[in-house]
């Protein structure tokens, strides 16, 4: 499927180096992926089989480097080429070309907002690595054309035209503007220094935390990358398990097309991540997690208000509600090597709760899920795999019985709610929204093709809201997506290509507000191309 991250558990693949893995390893290299990478297939094959045994791994970071073993998986070898770990690197430079003609569908794009008509994403860039410090230099180029197409009118006084009608506190633009644009991104830029399993720095890059392939509720890679300072810990053994810890603090900044107010145009973003791989149970990974976002911005915060934002308790107020918003979450992971057969999910909690007696009387209260699975079947000289995630992010039963109303990602204080310059910072389907995917992929030695079907339905909450009284079960927002992909390579190049079609019923809900609309159906094709350059590694700086 086009736009899926696949390489999260990347990082956990030292450990099956260090680990179980480490008598049969007889090579291994330092491997950099971007979260659309034909790379990340292979490497999580690997932790399915056994390489992750005892490490978890929930968070990532785009372009961050990580030790593999290449006897993990005999097509590693095909597509990761043996390199040492100090030198210079010239990043893969690749070019990606999309266009929808009828409506923008977004899926972890990494920025690019993907607007009717043609859009363009460049990508290039450098690294190094000396010792305990690397860097990486690796900006993005962007064109949307965005023609035309219709979107609903927004009645909020103070509100741009193009903001979202029907959720006030967030910042989910149905349309960027009127004209098209190209901007520069900083994209997967860092500077990191190393002791250890400890690393700390500053990056721009887009993060993934949590255990599903296609909608992590924390974040995802649909928006672009935030500037953050940042500090983690490596998988490192404490007694009876094995522990990751990550945490970051950054600033995240509304869009064009929101509101007037230039006071809060960019506020606080916390995370604090901890994750576990127990010795007495192989194959099980769980964790949680916190994102608290504040009303002030980075500079208003200081040292002690951004410590104090990131590690209070990820669920427990302590009493009455915060002035931000704090979002907890916890994951999970269980893999059955010789089967090739791994299960995962998450949960999330929007509203803070105020105890644990609040969690027993209440868990479903603005909860929010996704469940996914993934099956291998190896092949002498190629890989295929069959996958499946749902997601659920609609209104839980408390509020359908009157005790709130509320949708995920959004928030009464911070009103651009969980996103970042417009875009969703977590699940990509949105507030109020759910899905369900079916895949399957196929890898040689020189090629990689894949299938998806999915099913959409968009934004049931504004639906139960305003809609459902009169149109009952009849009118809900649903779309059906096929798509399909190819990956070839030629030499230095490798060249990928794909076609998605959609089909939406009653998009964005326009036709609804009519006496007696008809049935409003839209078909949009989504053709899209990407060829990229890997060149053989240069020359290491030292000898």
């Amino acid at each position: 499927m086009k736009h899926r991250f696949t390489a999260f558990f990347l990082a956990g693949l030292l450990a099956g180096t260090a680990g179980a893995a480490q008598a049969q390893c007889t090579e291994q290299t330092r491997v950099r992926l971007s979260f659309d990478d034909a790379r990340g297939d292979l490497l999580r094959a690997a932790a399915i089989r056994g390489a992750l045994e005892r490490t978890p791994m929930f968070f990532y970071r785009e372009q961050d480097e990580h030790l593999v073993c290449l006897d993990s998986i005999p097509l590693l070898r095909d597509w990761v080429p043996p390199r040492d770990s100090t030198m210079f690197e010239i990043l893969a430079p690749s070019s990606r070309f999309t266009i929808h003609t009828e409506y923008p569908r977004e899926r972890n794009n990494g920025g690019l907002v993907e607007t009717v008509g043609l859009n363009a994403a460049v990508d290039f860039g450098i690294a190094a690595r000396w010792k305990w410090f690397s860097a990486v230099f690796a900006p993005r180029l962007t064109y949307q054309q965005n023609d035309f197409f219709p979107v609903p009118e927004t009645n909020w006084a103070g509100r741009s035209q193009w903001a979202n009608p029907y959720h006030f506190a967030i910042d989910l633009p149905k349309r960027f503007g009127s004209r098209g644009w190209s901007e520069f991104q900083w994209g997967a830029t860092r500077i990191q220094a190393e002791y250890g399993p400890v690393s700390a720095g500053f990056s721009t890059a887009n993060m993934w935390v949590g255990s599903t392939r296609l909608f992590p509720l924390m974040m995802s890679n649909t928006a672009p990358g935030f500037p953050h300072a940042f500090v983690s810990v490596r998988p490192f053994s404490a007694w009876i398990t094995d522990i990751e810890i990550n945490s970051f603090w950054g600033q995240v900044s509304e869009s064009d097309y929101f509101d007037g107010d230039v006071t809060n145009d960019q506020h606080v973003i916390t995370g604090f991540q901890v994750g576990f791989a127990p010795h007495f149970i192989p194959g099980l990974q769980f964790g949680f997690a916190r994102v608290y976002h504040d009303v002030e911005d980075f500079g208003e915060a200081g040292i002690g208000g951004l410590l104090e934002m990131t590690w209070d308790s990820p669920f427990f107020t302590g009493g009455g509600n915060r002035r931000g918003n704090a979002i907890g979450f916890l994951y999970g992971r269980f893999v059955l090597p010789e089967s090739g057969f791994e299960v995962f999910g998450e949960w999330s909690r929007e509203d803070t709760p105020y105890n644990l007696e609040d969690i027993f009387r209440e868990p479903d209260w603005t909860q929010a899920y996704a469940l996914g699975f993934q099956k291998l079947i190896q092949h002498d000289r190629s890989m295929s795999s069959f996958w499946g995630e749902l997601v659920h992010l609609g209104l839980s039963k408390p509020t359908f019985l009157g005790h709130g109303d509320f949708s995920m990602y959004t928030h009464s204080a911070v009103r651009q709610g969980h996103t970042h310059r417009g875009q969703i910072l977590g699940a990509a389907v949105g507030p109020g929204s759910d899905a369900q995917t079916l895949g399957f992929d196929h890898i040689r030695q020189r090629s990689r093709a894949g299938i998806f079907i999915e099913r959409t339905r968009y934004d049931d909450d504004t639906y139960y809201r305003y809609f459902s009284r009169r149109y009952g079960e009849a009118r809900h927002q649903v779309e059906l997506t096929i798509g399909g992909n190819y990956l070839h390579r030629l030499g230095a190049f490798e060249v990928e290509g794909g076609v998605n079609w959609s089909m939406r019923y009653d998009r964005d809900f326009m036709a609804l507000v009519v006496a007696d609309p008809p049935k409003d159906v839209q078909h949009n094709w989504n053709p899209w191309f990407r060829v990229s350059w890997r060149p053989e590694l240069v020359a290491p700086l030292l000898p």
